[in-house]
């Protein structure tokens, strides 16, 4: 799997995240709004990586 489709994946987790927390759960539990910034983090890292191979 490619890194460019490894950051997608985050990206789409982070934000179906965001969604179910918001409209389920009222922003979600602590720990659940952690494994959502986790996800936007790992995206982030994933760009800084392929801007490193630029």
């Amino acid at each position: 799997m490619s890194l460019i489709n490894k950051m997608n994946i985050n990206i789409a987790c982070a934000h179906t995240r965001k969604t179910i927390n918001n409209k389920c759960f009222a922003g979600g539990n602590k720990t659940h709004m952690v494994q959502e910034n986790d996800a936007f983090k790992s995206s982030v890292n994933c760009r800084g990586l392929l801007n490193g191979l630029k």
